[in-house]
């Protein structure tokens, strides 16, 4: 998977103003893995070298492997904010000390959803989970992807045709009224 590739075809990732001052290029992310015992996927280390503490430039979902029950009619989920390693409570290693009493030690958070959900990855086998704030411990992860390479091959830009806001505006800007 050529992930700068796909992050092209579907927009682009920004890292805003706010999040420019929280990204440190000489955090040494290999140190803190190792020093946290914790393994993740090389595509995903140079993923978040990249493009942490990023937005998409458009609104971004995928298409989770599992029902998860805050997802659109369409079955896709929002991705809305990519967290980074360095500074502040959006770093990497900040929302992993946060939710350490919520998820399993086996899970880093990497990505938000719908706001107070999360992406994670199972560091246990890789697979890609998402995590639903609203549930108790046992209903709250489904799974997403079977790897970080499918799960960023399943993002896309969210089809807005089928809204029902845009069906509601479209009556309301008409010419018959």
């Amino acid at each position: 998977m050529d992930i700068e590739k796909k992050i092209e075809e579907i927009g682009g990732i920004e890292i805003t103003d706010n999040f420019i001052a929280n990204k440190d290029s000489t955090f040494d992310v290999h140190n803190y893995l190792t020093v946290n015992n914790l393994q993740l996927p090389e595509e995903y280390i140079e993923f978040s070298l990249k493009y942490g503490f990023g937005q998409f430039d458009k609104e971004v979902v995928f298409k989770s492997i599992a029902d998860i029950p805050i997802a659109y009619d369409d079955g896709t989920v929002p991705v809305t904010f990519i967290y980074g390693w360095g500074r502040g409570s959006e770093s990497l290693q900040d929302t992993r000390e946060a939710l350490l009493d919520q998820l399993d030690s086996d899970c880093f958070v990497f990505a938000e959803g719908s706001p107070g959900d999360y992406l994670l990855i199972n560091m246990s086998d890789n697979r890609i989970y998402y995590y639903t704030h609203d549930n108790s411990m046992a209903n709250a992860l489904f799974l997403a992807a079977n790897s970080f390479s499918e799960f960023i091959g399943s993002l896309k830009v969210k089809d807005c045709s089928d809204s029902v806001n845009d069906d509601i505006e479209e009556e309301w800007f008409s010419d018959d009224f």
